[in-house]
Order: C-alpha cells, then sequence, then structure tokens
C-alpha cells in the first residue's frame, strides 16, 4: 500500500505516513526511489514521516520550520 501510494504522487505532493515505530527501513527503500523525509516522534509509539521527492522544499511542503523534527 505505501509503495502504490508513493508510485502516485505528484512531484509537488508528499506521503504522510502515522506509525506506532520509527519506519527506518522505509526511509532506505524510498532514497533509493528519490525520496527524503522529515520525522516526528510524538510518543515512543506515535511518530509521523513525510515524505517527498528529492529536490521539493521541506519548509514550503510542510509549513513548517523545523522545529523538533529531525530528518
Amino acid at each position: 500500500m505505501i509503495m502504490d501510494a508513493v508510485h502516485g504522487l505528484r512531484p509537488d505532493q508528499v506521503f504522510v505516513l502515522r506509525a506506532p515505530f520509527e519506519p527506518v527501513p522505509l526511509y532506505t527503500v524510498l532514497g533509493k526511489r528519490g525520496f527524503v523525509h522529515w520525522a516526528e516522534s510524538r510518543a515512543a509509539d506515535d511518530w509521523t514521516i513525510w515524505f517527498w521527492r528529492e529536490g521539493e522544499s521541506r519548509t514550503g511542503r510542510l509549513g513548517r520550520s523545523g522545529s523538533g523534527l529531525s530528518n
């Protein structure tokens, strides 16, 4: 399902994933397909991760300054 979702993204779109853990292996898989990510842990079992194609503006796409987020 995740791969289908990111495959259909237009260059200006962001895929947002909510997960009960940090999906570290997914970073590598999507990175090989040209995606970068931004992750935020709201609790030990509550992660939000944004994926977009390399070259897109992280701040522009997310509307965030980066405070409290990791890449």
